[in-house]
């Protein structure tokens, strides 16, 4: 009896044992759960903030609590690519596919590669010199971001980049970054004049005027910029006052030249040849005059070719007065005009251009920038014209064309879709640092499907203000809105034989390429 009795102890201890070593590891895994989602989080709060070695170590602690899921990837890879290091993020992104098999993670890995592959990037993520020349020969300045920059108080900066995401004291300046913009703006209280701090709150007050901007990446401050921009492009569409020096303080290269008012410093190679996207920057800005009630300013644009378009006519008219005021685009394709503030319609006149023609509100405090304005060439028999514009975020918003018939895509590593020699379908123009336009155009009639992808999946697509702009010969413009909601693809329509039908449908986490229509 005494042996049966010490079996059953024995078994029931046994049981136990199990039963707490199960509860231990049940216990150990929640909290390593718990842990992980507190430092993708907090990941993500410092790499909103440009706080890069803080974003990495907390994602690295993440994926050290739990290696098998994609969002830690992600997120390392999104700073390790802002930090313009491209060996290394795409290492992270392989690793993450390796151990994880997300089909996402392998659509963020293709389409990394596909769109870096001519770029010829070393660790560090520099551009090679072999090709500065032809990969920098698109490059303009982004002349509306300066617009803003020279013009914008901290409450216009709220409305266009997003709510303060971080604001902290450093000694006596205040550095600030907005939720869809990644740069840091500094203020500071000029000649002892407590007008741009809030010291209680540790905020701007709303009038307040940055005195100093650092850019995340090069691609805000250029148009059409990839990896780099050699000394020569730079002196071409800057001006010849461009300078290249040691700096001491941040010890190497830089180059510096005025632009628009501001003075700006870009770090350099000793030949002046800018290298890297994400490489050191500093823009000075002048002083904000007390501007007259009522300025208006902006820039039209080619939606074809993406460059600013002269001698255009801009009428503005008042829908309170009728009165009508009229100025013109110089050769950047910028207009400005003084004008009492309220309500307008403004009307947008080219020879040779599809007339545009939308409302907008002058402001009385400071001045109003327009963000910048595509218009369209007129259209020959049986075009179609599709320009997609977006907000500040997401920064790479992608337009992709499909033949029904023939399952030829057009996107940015594919940009022409021909039949026989004949040219069918074009991407005339391919933006990566936000705003747009990137502009398809097709010549032949037939069986397309149009969608927009969020090519770094940053979430951000259904609050991005993306707009879909169609172009039909003898028809009214089109416009399409991105519905509000979660996703990454966005179906916007079909062209049946020429006939549009609009879709207009948000697709959550759409990453299998291969059933995309």
């Amino acid at each position: 009896m005494k042996k049966k009795n010490i079996i059953i102890i024995i078994l029931i201890c046994i049981v136990l044992t199990g039963l707490g070593a199960g509860g231990f590891f049940l216990i150990q895994k929640q909290s390593n759960q718990k842990i992980y989602a507190e430092k993708v989080t907090e990941g993500r709060k410092y790499l909103s903030q440009m706080k890069y070695e803080e974003a990495e170590a907390a994602f690295e602690f993440a994926l050290d609590k739990n290696p098998k899921d994609e969002e830690a990837y992600i997120g390392l890879y999104r700073v390790l690519s802002a930090q313009g290091k491209y060996r290394q993020a795409v290492h992270i992104l392989e690793l993450g596919y390796e151990r994880t098999k997300s089909e996402r993670l392998l659509e963020l890995l293709n389409n990394y590669q596909e769109k870096n592959q001519e770029l010829s990037l070393d660790e560090e993520g520099n551009v090679s010199k072999d090709n500065l020349e032809e990969i920098s020969a698109d490059v303009s300045m982004n002349v509306s971001l300066f617009q803003k920059l020279v013009s914008y108080h901290y409450q216009q900066y709220e409305t266009e980049f997003g709510a303060c995401t971080s604001h902290e004291m450093n000694g006596d300046t205040l550095e600030v970054v907005h939720q869809k913009l990644g740069a840091v703006f500094t203020y500071e209280n000029r000649k002892g004049e407590d007008k741009s701090i809030n010291s209680v709150k540790k905020l701007p007050y709303e009038e307040a005027a940055p005195v100093t901007v650092r850019l995340q990446n090069l691609s805000t401050m250029f148009r059409s910029f990839e990896a780099g921009i050699s000394y020569d492009r730079l002196r071409s569409i800057a001006g010849s006052n461009v300078t290249c020096a040691y700096n001491e303080e941040q010890q190497t290269y830089t180059d510096s030249f005025e632009y628009q008012g501001c003075q700006i410093e870009i770090a350099c190679d000793e030949d002046g040849d800018i290298l890297n996207a994400a490489a050191w920057n500093q823009i000075e800005l002048p002083a904000i005059s007390g501007e007259k009630e009522g300025s208006i300013q902006g820039r039209i644009i080619n939606a074809v070719t993406g460059e600013g378009e002269e001698g255009v006519s801009v009428h503005l008219i008042s829908s309170e007065t009728g009165e009508e005021i009229t100025v013109e685009t110089d050769r950047y394709g910028m207009y400005e005009a003084d004008a009492e503030p309220g309500n307008y319609t403004m009307i947008i006149l080219k020879e040779g251009f599809i007339q545009e023609e939308r409302e907008i509100v002058i402001e009385k405090e400071g001045a109003t920038v327009e963000d910048e304005i595509p218009i369209s060439p007129e259209l020959g028999e049986g075009e179609i014209r599709i320009v997609l514009t977006w907000g500040a975020a997401p920064h790479d918003l992608d337009a992709y064309l499909t033949d029904l018939d023939g399952r030829d895509r057009i996107y940015f590593g594919n940009k022409k879709m021909e039949e026989g020699g004949e040219l069918k379908a074009e991407l005339d123009v391919d933006e990566t640092d936000g705003y747009g336009p990137e502009t398809i155009t097709i010549y032949k009639s037939g069986n397309y499907q149009y969608y927009v992808h969020d090519f770094r999946h940053e979430g951000l697509m259904g609050g991005s203000e993306a707009t879909v702009k169609i172009y039909m010969p003898g028809e009214s413009p089109v416009e399409i809105r991105v519905p509000q909601g979660q996703g990454d693809l966005w179906n916007v329509c079909e062209f049946q034989d020429g006939e549009l039908r609009i879709q207009n449908q948000l697709q959550e986490n759409h990453s299998d390429r291969s059933s995309w229509k």
